[in-house]
């Protein structure tokens, strides 16, 4: 494949406390995981980690604490895979990452032992809990962000964008001095009427008002250092900031992310909406909603919008563009710096077209379909093979339509007034993939291969969706559940729902185990993946840049597309996108600091 392309998983986190034990908070475990984690392979700190807790690992992947603003508490574990070439690669990486969280599991329990927390620790890789909250995985795909005029006005709304971003790091900047200074006029002026009264008392010879005085002193110091310091106090300090600081940044990035909008990937958003539309009769998870409803695509119950039109969390959409957002953001933190590669880069032709609508596969076949097939279409739009793609009307309502029809008879209304089935419009997109391969003599076999696939699995799901069992994830949950009793209670079926994506010991592991769900990637494979970094130039010499550093005990921050190695004057920048061959040539045993 002639593109970049990694997956971002979310992992909820289960930990079950020893009888007269407590649980602890996610933010803790999550530090238990990067403990356990740099015991089996080499990491190093992001050059985020003081925004956001993330770390790379040798293979050239992350993990990081995701979290909303306002509960820092209760986030998430979110891993993503290093850049891949192939959905074959893409899938070994991915179990790799599993690998390695099953790995660290026995060290972080340990860990938490230590701070007094005993118990069991479990990672579940789903979209959707109990409750209804929404997470899970998103794709990221290099695609032309868009082309000729188009790209000029794009790059001219970029621009314009990074001025108010300053003017609000800035702002930032300011409030914060300022309530620096307010509090220490607040301990001044405490000390001050402290000693003054102390002073009087000592004048008017009263010592014991002097001796109240102190006491009372002490007491107030003591009380407002403890709520200060409280847990309590952070959180309502995170809150407050967010309530206040939300409507002010929403206001800020709202005209640009309708730049985004008018411009951003909209040739592909086109030509491939009824594409991810139909996707979750392949890709989907499946969930089970209420007593009587079952879906196809967990993450796909919450879809409300085509494209991000607002930084809410809540709002989620098939095609996102936080991402964009936040490089710009992480640009301007450099530009204060005095670095200007990251502004760069944002004005580069290609970007990371995010796919938001992707739910965390367990099987390994219906991952590998979810991507291989996705990177079949991003190319076809290329070639020129989607310019006749149905349109569908309404998208949103036609959406929900198929995902709350397992039986696969919904028909949505396409343009030319016909109405086709999800199934009728996997198979104009696999008849385009088919005519594709008949033009191009000499593809790769993986192509082929794919499409032959793809072919198979829409057959299967036509005639006989029962033979899909354990290599469709939503076909063998809802087996699960029919079989699993009429007289199970909804809430034992939703343990059965989330028991399915459980790590290690979840219901798909275990079909796995009984070879009922095939693998497409060997255990020793995985176990290589682990260390070894996936084939891009740039990983491997991120990977290479990763071991180096820890073995030279060197400081360094480390990024998708840069390593910092020392600090100060010191500080040596790499940039990974430019590294020449030569320098990547270099032995694997030389100092770091000679690269």
């Amino acid at each position: 494949m002639d593109r970049l392309f990694g997956q971002e998983t979310e992992y909820a986190i289960r930990f079950t406390p020893l009888e007269g034990h407590d649980r602890p908070d996610n933010a803790l475990i999550y530090d238990a995981l990067q403990h356990g984690i740099q015991k089996l392979v080499a990491t190093e700190k992001s050059d985020r980690y003081n925004m956001q807790k993330q770390f790379f690992v040798e293979n050239g992947g992350t993990f990081n604490y995701e979290y909303l603003p306002y509960a820092p508490k209760w986030g998430l574990i979110e891993g993503a895979t290093p850049e891949c070439y192939s959905p074959g690669e893409l899938l070994l990486y991915q179990k790799a990452q599993e690998s390695l969280l099953i790995q660290a599991k026995p060290h972080a329990e340990s860990y938490l032992k230590d701070f007094g927390f005993q118990g069991h620790l479990g990672l579940i890789k789903n979209c959707r809990d109990v409750e209804g909250h929404i997470y899970g995985a998103q794709e990221n795909y290099e695609a032309h962000l868009t082309t000729g005029w188009k790209l000029t006005l794009y790059r001219m709304g970029v621009f314009l964008f990074v001025l108010p971003i300053v003017l609000l790091f800035i702002t930032y900047g300011i409030v914060a001095l300022g309530l620096i200074l307010i509090s220490l006029g607040f301990v001044a002026l405490y000390f001050t009427l402290l000693g003054g009264l102390k002073l009087f008392s000592t004048l008017i010879s009263i010592n014991y008002l002097a001796d109240t005085v102190e006491d009372w002193g002490d007491r107030i110091w003591y009380h407002m250092t403890d709520w200060f310091e409280s847990e309590r106090f952070k959180d309502l300090l995170i809150l407050y900031e967010y309530r206040i600081t939300y409507p002010i940044i929403s206001a800020v990035v709202a005209p640009y992310l309708f730049w985004q909008r008018a411009f951003a990937f909209k040739a592909y958003r086109k030509s491939l909406a009824a594409f991810f539309i139909s996707r979750p009769i392949i890709s989907g998870a499946g969930s089970l909603v209420s007593e009587d409803c079952f879906a196809l695509s967990e993450k796909g119950v919450a879809l409300k919008r085509l494209f991000r039109s607002t930084l809410g969390p809540n709002q989620r959409p098939l095609f996102d563009s936080g991402n964009l957002l936040k490089e710009v953001v992480l640009a301007v933190s450099h530009l204060f710096l005095l670095r200007l590669d990251p502004l760069k880069r944002l004005f580069k032709e290609r970007q990371r077209f995010q796919i938001g609508l992707s739910d965390s596969n367990r099987s390994q076949m219906a991952e590998y379909l979810k991507v291989s097939t996705t990177l079949l279409m991003l190319k076809l739009h290329e070639k020129g093979y989607l310019k006749n793609a149905p349109r569908i009307k309404r998208p949103i309502k036609a959406f929900h339509s198929i995902n709350l029809d397992p039986s696969l008879k919904a028909r949505v209304s396409v343009s030319k007034g016909m109405d086709l089935s999800a199934l009728d419009l996997q198979k104009w997109y696999h008849q385009q993939a088919r005519q594709w391969i008949q033009d191009s003599p000499g593809l790769e076999m993986e192509f082929i291969e794919v499409v032959k696939l793809w072919g198979e699995v829409l057959g299967l799901l036509e005639e006989d969706p029962g033979r899909l069992i354990g290599r469709l994830d939503w076909v063998t949950k809802r087996y699960l559940l029919e079989t699993s009793g009429k007289d199970q209670s909804y809430m034992a079926k939703k343990k059965i729902d989330i028991g399915y994506h459980e790590i290690e010991t979840g219901y798909l592991d275990k079909l796995e185990r009984e070879g009922i769900a095939p693998k497409l990637v060997s255990d020793d494979e995985i176990e290589e993946a682990v260390k070894k970094p996936s084939s891009p130039r740039k990983v491997r010499l991120r990977s290479r840049l990763i071991r180096s550093i820890a073995y030279n005990g060197l400081k360094a921050k480390v990024s998708w597309n840069s390593v910092q190695i020392g600090t100060g004057r010191n500080r040596k920048v790499i940039d990974l996108n430019r590294m020449k061959k030569k320098a990547f040539a270099t032995n694997k045993h030389e100092d770091t600091r000679k690269i």
